[in-house]
């Protein structure tokens, strides 16, 4: 008994001392539960994870030639007590996973910290560490991943003993190599930075809407970073100064919004790579550089989702929707979101306009009803129609069905410019179809209208507001968003588009009187191509949407260096708001709708930006998250 007492305490001090060893690994420790997938079998079985550390593809893991790799920390979903029947370890390997050297033990759920018997040696060869369990189906999946990247040689798996595969779409397993102390100093000063959400078509030579995830190997706090993207077929990488509005711990990561440049050559699979040079003003240790693979090609178009929601004063389960779907909107990142609403389905209001009621075959043989929701009026894996119903009470399935259509390839562009004069308000929009849809010869239409956010439920009262079960800031946030005022079309569900050379459109459309009661700030034309078919539902879908205000007064310098053909907005570490290339008649709104100056320092927050482009006179509109 005192035997086992002895050994209890022993291994409780090794997890303790194990959190101040040099580690290394490619997912940060820090994951929240929302970017972290699990890995296993979904039955009974034995389950191996791995990373691979392999001197031909990282820097990092050539500077530690020598050094010598004592233990694996790695993330568990639940306790697997199972070191009696040898049916739980870790492991090391040389060369090839398959030549594992184990050490018998069990573990608990969350991080855990165990050392090999014996340190093995890191050399020229590529190095394996990892872990097996006997996954149960009472337990679920057994190994923690990390979601937004996945790195070559970073998910390496065998599922019942049936042999080792390497994963690049399974994200990053949370397993690090514990190494020696006299290692530490080959780890200062690396970040790991890597595309973590991206568009699955790009254009060449063109920054597109992206997310960075930085993951700091070094066992020290960075605060700022240089990094460099170079895609196949640059001569030079472009840099960004990036500034850490939170210091990013040791191990830690981040995700952070910003304009990524693609490379210049056009192809299918063709790389872009991601590398940290500077860390706090000096030079980086290099890691492996942080490779995706992307579809390039001139027919590429940013894809803004169109949110389309059908609803009514009278619907009292409205609101609950709309205030998840909202918060969802709000903690958008990845892509512009246009959202609209089609006051029909249950019942109509004063707000109800007449292409409402005849999108209702779009709810399919069940009949329509509210709330309801479609997302690019595509019909989702599993469902016949592509109004899908919209009751659930969690911000996470409306914020995971917008970045599904963020990252869809969109199939037109959609530039819109808005006059106003007097008391009416007149639009043209102009852009260009893939050509590969062109070529197709299915009829394309164009959608066009003018709405107007942020319209009080005091002056255009809604029911549902104060049910006992809503969310307590439910009447201060709701908002009636997305109304239509007008709809320019001279046929009300779209009219059909004519293309020209190059496959482009250009219409014209008839001034509107601006109605007295219209909060002009809070209004905007919004377009979307789209396909139109009543007998066929799966023959709607949106090819691509965009919006655009007519603006006003101030203006920002743009940016130096690095600008691109299409405007984007971004803020500094001091909450400064800066554009890719000069523009003019700049204006910031709250998510609120309220009105800021342009050269104000924002705060955290969700704001909307819309400016003038100098050299193509044509309106842009963004969202800008500051965090």
């Amino acid at each position: 008994m005192k035997r086992i007492y002895a050994l209890i305490l022993s291994l409780c001090a090794l997890s303790l001392a194990a959190q101040d060893f040099p580690r290394y690994g490619y997912a940060p420790e820090n994951c929240a539960e929302e970017l972290r997938k699990w890995q296993g079998l979904s039955e009974n079985g034995y389950v191996c994870g791995a990373i691979c550390l392999d001197p031909a593809a990282d820097p990092a893991v050539v500077r530690l030639k020598g050094h010598k790799v004592k233990g694996v920390r790695c993330y568990l979903s639940h306790d697997y007590a199972q070191s009696r029947q040898k049916r739980s370890f870790v492991f090391s390997a040389k060369g090839s996973p398959d030549n594992a050297v184990q050490t018998i033990c069990d573990f608990t759920a969350g991080w855990n910290d165990i050392l090999f018997e014996e340190p093995v040696e890191i050399g020229d060869e590529p190095i394996y560490v990892g872990l097996q369990v006997y996954e149960t189906l009472a337990a679920g999946h057994p190994l923690g991943a990390y979601d937004p990247v996945s790195v070559d040689g970073g998910c390496w798996i065998n599922l019942k003993k049936e042999g080792w595969k390497n994963y690049t779409d399974r994200g990053t397993l949370m397993i690090y190599a514990i190494l020696d102390d006299e290692a530490a100093p080959l780890l200062q000063r690396c970040v790991l930075a890597q595309t973590a959400h991206a568009p699955l078509v790009v254009e060449p030579a063109k920054y597109f809407a992206g997310e960075v995830s930085l993951h700091n190997c070094s066992p020290t706090t960075i605060h700022s970073l240089t990094l460099a993207m170079q895609g196949q077929g640059d001569e030079e990488p472009v840099t960004r100064e990036v500034t850490l509005d939170n210091p990013l711990g040791p191990y830690e990561g981040c995700v952070v919004s910003m304009p990524v440049r693609t490379g210049a050559e056009v192809g299918t699979n063709q790389w872009l790579q991601l590398t940290v040079t500077e860390v706090d003003g000096a030079e980086a240790q290099p890691v492996r550089p942080g490779t995706t693979w992307h579809y390039v090609t001139h027919d590429a178009f940013t894809r803004v989702p169109l949110v389309e929601e059908f609803t009514s004063q009278r619907c009292v389960n409205c609101p609950f929707m709309i205030y998840y779907l909202d918060k969802a909107i709000e903690e958008h990142t990845l892509s512009d979101i246009i959202y609209v609403t089609h006051h029909s389905g249950y019942q109509d209001d004063v707000f109800t306009k007449p292409v409402d009621g005849q999108l209702l075959f779009l709810f399919g043989e069940g009949g329509s009803y509210n709330p309801a929701v479609m997302y690019d009026r595509l019909v989702p894996v599993g469902q016949e129609a592509p109004v899908i119903s919209a009751k659930v009470a969690e911000v996470e399935p409306y914020a995971e069905a917008l970045k599904q259509a963020a990252l869809r390839p969109a199939m037109a562009s959609v530039e819109i410019s808005v006059g106003k004069e007097g008391g009416t308000v007149s639009c043209h929009v102009e852009g260009r179809i893939n050509s590969e849809m062109a070529a197709s010869g299915v009829p394309l239409y164009l959608s066009v209208y003018l709405i107007e956010d942020s319209l009080s439920a005091d002056k255009y009262p809604q029911m549902g507001l104060d049910d006992e079960n809503a969310p307590a800031d439910l009447r201060e946030r709701f908002r009636h968003n997305g109304v239509i005022r007008h709809n320019f079309c001279t046929v009300a569900t779209g009219d059909r588009l004519v293309l020209g050379e190059d496959n482009t459109y250009s219409m014209d459309y008839a001034p509107a009187n601006i109605g007295s009661d219209w909060v002009w700030s809070n209004c905007q034309v919004v377009a979307f191509v789209h396909k139109y078919d009543t007998s066929n539902l799966r023959q709607n879908e949106v090819l691509n949407a965009g919006s655009s205000r007519f603006s006003a007064e101030t203006g920002i310098h743009a940016a130096t260096g690095g600008a691109t053909e299409t405007v984007r907005f971004y803020t500094d570490g001091h909450g400064q708001l800066h554009s890719s290339l000069p523009v003019e008649n700049v204006r910031v709104f709250t998510a609120g709708g309220r009105a800021l100056r342009a050269d104000t320092s924002l705060e955290k927050g969700v704001y909307v930006v819309t400016a003038r482009s100098s050299s193509t006179g044509q309106i842009v509109s963004q969202k800008v998250v500051v965090r």
